[in-house]
């Protein structure tokens, strides 16, 4: 199966299937990303972890210290705490020393991190690709599936 274009699932035992379908979704976010991160940052100038760490943080009601954003983004928090710094510094996220810890803090969106997150919805969007909605909702609900903890 490697090096060759992903195979009907038809053709595809079930094992098979799984194995194509993480295939086919790594190499999509890996293309994803790419032209996604030279975009925001061109028009943005922000990069797509910051972006993707501002989006995670867009409810007025959430506020996440480092150590969950690490996790949620699936970066090492040392990245996080450059990316909050960064993001801090332009004005994009409050950042406060955390509750629970002194060495950590607590991240929340301000309004100029939201506005920045509002404007980057039409660039991710522009990424969408041209599916009936129907399709979408259950290529999401499928990897929504597969992202569940404890899911083997």
């Amino acid at each position: 199966m490697a090096n060759t274009p992903i195979a009907p699932a038809l053709s595809l035992s079930a094992e098979e299937q799984v194995i194509a379908l993480w295939l086919q979704a790594r190499q999509t976010v890996a293309a994803m990303e790419s032209a996604l991160d030279a975009q925001l940052q061109r028009e943005l100038g922000v990069p797509l972890t910051r972006y993707a760490l501002l989006c995670t943080l867009d409810d007025p009601d959430c506020a996440l210290n480092q150590q969950v954003l690490a996790s949620l983004l699936g970066v090492n928090k040392s990245s996080v705490s450059r990316h909050v710094d960064a993001a801090a510094q332009a004005g994009l996220v409050a950042a406060a020393v955390s509750a629970e810890s002194r060495r950590d803090k607590t991240v929340r969106l301000t309004a100029s991190g939201r506005s920045l997150v509002e404007r980057g919805r039409a660039i991710v969007a522009g990424y969408a690709p041209q599916l009936p909605q129907h399709q979408v909702d259950q290529a999401v609900a499928t990897l929504a599936h597969f992202g569940q903890p404890g899911h083997r």
